[in-house]
């Protein structure tokens, strides 16, 4: 009893160490930025904290519904502002951010026992100064990277209560669901897997269907919402409305400068004016006749695809302003673009060759790093679908890869023998 409880107090010390530390920087980075300043003018700067703060207010009895929107973030605005004021969701996203790095420690020591792995995890999140700059905004990434960190240490949970578990797991991707559309593809595999797998057990004891239910209410809630409010249950329009003016427009552009053959005019370059109208081109487009379009160019589809997935892994924060924190804002670039893009493909190499030479194991950590890769490289490569977002649609994968990253080559060049299985 006297070592469980010592061993309790010891890792509860490293606990409040680290998050002590981690609050020293993440103030430092604050203060730099402009403070509480920074923070009041930052929060509903940009177009979609608008959007959300807009939700935020219908789910209050406002007026403006937005449709290609999705309800969960929204009323952890609503919720954070009703008890803790204008500053509640930085408030909150803080806490997401501290706990979600104390989640990414506690998980690769679990999966490790090695208090040098766990640090160094928990150092990557801790240390990314965009990930620090979005908990001043009033977007989803620090919300979607604080339940990507509580999937992937339920991952790690025992397998005493492994139903359970898994019941757990569907409840944070239909979080994560409608935090961003992203995830809905995600949980569909979710419910069908445990559907398959679990049906026996489910049939045996009927309250899981029950749970199951409420494991999936977020996303029963709005679907529910959007068949009452656009006559369908379409989760999100966001995606449409992603591929079509984005992805579909850029290829669009490019296909037509080809034929033309007009070299001088680039799409990066385009005024407002031009991209208004290329914006006005796409929008009337049915979705069969923008698939059919994309698969019939796939040459050029494939080519945008991947300059968008270059330029999202290799972009800085987009919300630093350049004139009052040039350095800063120059670091979070010249890192993801000379450092961590690179580190990005190295490691899907390593994780594609670790996963084939050890299918055969299926043991637990296998079975962890199959899962958080194919999240991961999900998170990363489905952003060729937008552009010129900086490194906002990538960001949230920190969650998984600080995690699997330093786990994976580990496994490779180590002694691996004494990870835990």
């Amino acid at each position: 009893m006297q070592f469980s409880i010592y061993n309790f107090l010891r890792r509860s010390t490293i606990i409040v160490i680290l998050s002590f530390g981690a609050g020293i920087f993440y103030f430092i980075i604050i203060q730099q930025l402009g403070s509480a300043e920074f923070i009041r003018d930052s929060l509903f700067f940009s177009g979609d904290a608008q959007e959300y703060k807009a939700y935020a207010n219908w789910i209050s009895g406002g007026d403006t519904f937005i449709p290609y929107r999705t309800f969960f973030y929204p009323l952890l605005i609503f919720i954070s502002e009703m008890f803790l004021g204008f500053y509640g969701i930085w408030i909150l996203q803080f806490g997401f951010w501290l706990a979600g790095s104390i989640l990414v420690f506690q998980t690769t020591m679990r999966l490790t026992g090695k208090k040098i792995l766990a640090g160094l995890s928990f150092v990557i999140v801790v240390s990314n100064i965009s990930l620090i700059v979005y908990t001043a905004h009033a977007l989803t990434e620090v919300t979607t990277f604080f339940f990507l960190t509580l999937f992937i240490n339920l991952v790690t949970g025992s397998e005493k209560d492994k139903l359970f578990n898994l019941l757990g797991l569907i409840f944070i991707l239909s979080v994560l669901a409608t935090v961003k559309p992203l995830f809905q593809f995600i949980w569909y595999i979710g419910i069908i897997l445990i559907l398959i797998f679990q049906f026996k057990s489910i049939l045996l004891r009927p309250i899981l269907i029950l749970l199951l239910l409420i494991s999936a209410s977020p996303v029963i809630v709005q679907k529910s919402i959007n068949k009452i409010m656009n006559g369908s249950y379409s989760s999100s329009e966001i995606a449409d409305n992603t591929i079509r003016h984005y992805l579909y427009k850029k290829v669009k552009f490019s296909v037509d400068s080809d034929k033309s053959q007009d070299k001088t005019r680039n799409f990066d370059d385009l005024s407002e004016t031009d991209q208004d109208s290329l914006n006005h081109a796409v929008s009337h487009d049915g979705k069969m006749r923008i698939f059919t379009y994309l698969i019939s160019h796939p040459i050029t589809t494939f080519s945008v695809y991947c300059d968008n997935i270059h330029q999202n892994l290799s972009s800085g924060n987009p919300y630093i302003d350049r004139k009052k924190n040039y350095s800063l804002a120059k670091w979070t670039e010249n890192v993801n673009n000379n450092f961590i893009f690179y580190i990005h493909l190295i490691m899907t190499l390593f994780w594609i060759y670790y996963v084939l030479s050890n299918y055969r194991k299926s043991e637990p950590l296998w079975n962890f790093i199959l899962i958080s890769g194919l999240l991961t490289f999900y998170i990363l490569y489905s952003s060729g679908i937008s552009f010129w977002a900086g490194n906002r649609l990538i960001i949230p994968a920190i969650a998984i890869w600080s995690v699997l990253y330093p786990l994976i080559i580990y496994s490779i060049f180590f002694n691996r023998k004494d990870i835990p299985a």
